[in-house]
């Protein structure tokens, strides 16, 4: 597990937190290919680009010295003493004193391996990238028998958002979020966005990039027609509404609709493409969902992740990922499977066995002849479940369920409308704003700006204020959620991610913050005054527990145990507000820190 892999790396005084490559010799003639892997790495270091060379060799007794003095004469002569043993430097290990499981982690680790094998004059072979083109000019806004409210490059018709892609283009992405509390997905008007699980910054399936440019592109439904690929998402005209995601275009006279939901009960992105040949003869096509798979934090140790083809579902698991379980990827037809990115890209679209690749992909592949006049529909299927065993159950559950109906899924029951004088506000009000900030603020907790799948102390508290009308039960399951991140000192924990139990619970920092503290008290009181439920107040709950920051330190990041220490939540709150109680030499209260300082 990552833990132990970490522990590791370290003891070969290994940091784990740079790129490792990893030279591997046998004889004493495989020196000679030392040298040039030492400049390299000095070059890349004086650039600016920190990675890790590890030197490993399997030899004992006296050959086992002249390995190393060969090794260091090697770096001597590239002037690169200084970096043995050192972050970012020169690790030589031999493998003779070590037990295997020191090799098998440093292959698995490394970004690059290099063996007398690995060392060969590179293939001829062409490397010709199939440029994905974007789909034609998309087709105009439908009709609205409501009537059109234009904002922000689009139409509100109702509560569809209508971006019609004629000459309307928001002038960055406009996105939308598709969530439950345990999974999700961030889609825009151009990209079939990135998508999470459990946690959006610690789980991430797909990459997110913050690129106002490029996009989150690292999910793409393409179809091949010909010797053309097309982006279905890119110049498409599309519909945002309640639970859905809609994408919809014609290639000539193949018509093409693409949606994207997340079922308010599944850990699943359900992405169904529906096709019509409207044409005179029948068309041959190839359409492809693919994913950049991360499992993790970042794609940093993407390599790691290991494909394993069970029936009809792809199973993806990444063992260095903060949370455990697998990822799924699925199709309701038989498809071929491609692993390596490089494959897929260049439009090498045959049948490959799941394989680990340096630079991996996940993405199935379906073949289709579709008769003049007819309709074929295609279900593609991103998941994620604790075990293998789970996934399989789930995809099952779903595929009985995809005749069902799409319905409209709506935050909660109840809705606040508005008519004012501007009906660019009421349409974003009404449609858009409450449905999005809920999905956006309290279950995800990412965004195209900012992907943090933490809970905020004073910024979750602050959310469930906006919702109170709305969504009371949202704020009170809240509030029970802060109270019982509280110390028994009466300060908070600022922010924290929380994790499965077998990932260890909640993990999170201790700061020094005064501006968390009051937050808990007050929407407290909000609730009571909007909701009358006054028996909140009577419900027990822990405290954690843990050192308090010492006099140097402004914050400890820790998984703090659940403290012994019980009480109804009106105690929690006047510990907050006793430990809010701050006052100078003058009486006056101190000024504190935080976002929000309370002395303001």
């Amino acid at each position: 597990r990552n833990q132990l892999g970490q522990q590791g790396l370290w003891s070969m005084g290994i940091s784990g937190d740079l790129p490792i490559i990893l030279l591997e010799y046998y004889t004493p003639a495989d020196i000679e290919k030392l040298e040039p892997y030492v400049r390299t790495h000095k070059a890349l270091r004086l650039r600016g680009i920190a990675c890790d060379l590890v030197v490993v060799y399997r030899e004992g007794g006296d050959y086992k010295r002249m390995h190393n003095n060969s090794v260091l004469e090697a770096v001597r002569a590239s002037g690169c003493e200084y970096l043995l043993e050192s972050r970012g430097g020169i690790h030589v290990v031999n493998l003779e004193v070590n037990p295997p499981e020191i090799y098998y982690l440093l292959m698995a680790t490394a970004c690059h391996s290099a063996t007398s094998g690995f060392l060969k004059r590179p293939s001829t072979e062409p490397y010709a990238r199939m440029p994905l083109l974007p789909v034609p000019p998309a087709l105009p806004a439908p009709a609205c028998p409501q009537g059109e409210v234009r904002v922000f490059g689009g139409n509100f018709c109702g509560s569809r958002f209508v971006i019609p892609r004629q000459g309307q283009n928001p002038p960055a992405p406009w996105c939308s979020l598709l969530a439950n509390p345990t999974f999700g997905t961030l889609v825009s008007d151009r990209a079939l966005g990135f998508t999470w699980a459990v946690n959006a910054r610690e789980n991430k399936l797909t990459p997110w990039l913050n690129d106002p440019v490029a996009d989150n592109r690292g999910e793409m439904a393409v179809i091949r027609l010909g010797s053309k690929l097309f982006d279905l998402c890119a110049n498409a005209r599309v519909t945002f509404g309640a639970g859905e995601a809609l994408y919809e275009t014609d290639l000539w006279e193949l018509s093409c609709r693409l949606s994207v939901r997340v079922p308010p009960d599944a850990m699943a992105k359900i992405v169904t493409l529906e096709l019509e040949n409207k044409g005179d003869r029948q068309m041959e096509f190839e359409t492809a969902y693919y994913i950049e798979p991360v499992l993790g934090v970042n794609a940093r140790t993407n390599r790691q992740i290991s494909f394993k083809r069970q029936e009809e579902l792809i199973l993806l698991r990444n063992p260095w990922a903060p949370v455990s379980g697998v990822a799924f990827l699925t199709a309701d037809a038989k498809f071929d499977f491609i692993s390596d990115r490089a494959s897929f890209l260049t439009g090498r679209w045959s049948n490959t066995a799941p394989t680990t690749a340096p630079d991996p992909c996940a993405a199935v592949v379906i073949r289709r002849k579709l008769p003049p006049k007819r309709r074929e529909r295609i279900t593609f299927v991103l998941g994620w479940a604790a075990s293998e065993q789970a996934a399989c159950s789930l995809e099952k559950t779903l595929h009985a369920r995809k005749t069902a109906d799409r319905p409209e899924l709506p935050v909660s029951q109840d809705e606040i409308i508005i008519k004012t004088p501007d009906p660019k506000l009421d349409a974003v009000f009404n449609h858009w704003l409450r449905r999005q900030f809920v999905l956006a603020r309290i279950m995800g907790r990412t965004g195209f700006y900012q992907c943090s799948g933490a809970w905020g102390f004073r910024d979750q508290l602050q959310d469930c204020c906006a919702v109170l009308l709305c969504d009371p039960d949202i704020a009170k399951r809240h509030i029970y959620r802060a109270a019982a991140h509280q110390f028994v000192e009466g300060d908070v924990m600022h922010w924290w991610h929380q994790l499965p139990l077998r990932n260890g619970g909640s993990r999170g920092v201790r700061t020094r913050c005064s501006d968390d503290l009051l937050w808990l008290p007050y929407t407290v009181c909000e609730y009571l005054e909007k909701t009358g439920d006054d028996s909140i107040l009577s419900r027990e709950i822990y405290y954690l527990e843990g050192p308090e920051l010492e006099f140097t330190e402004e914050d400890r990041y820790f998984f703090p145990p659940r403290s012994g220490v019980k009480e109804d939540l009106y105690h929690h709150c006047l510990r907050a507000i006793e430990r809010a109680k701050r006052f100078g030499v003058h009486g006056l209260p101190l000024f504190g820190s935080g976002d929000w300082n309370d002395g303001m």
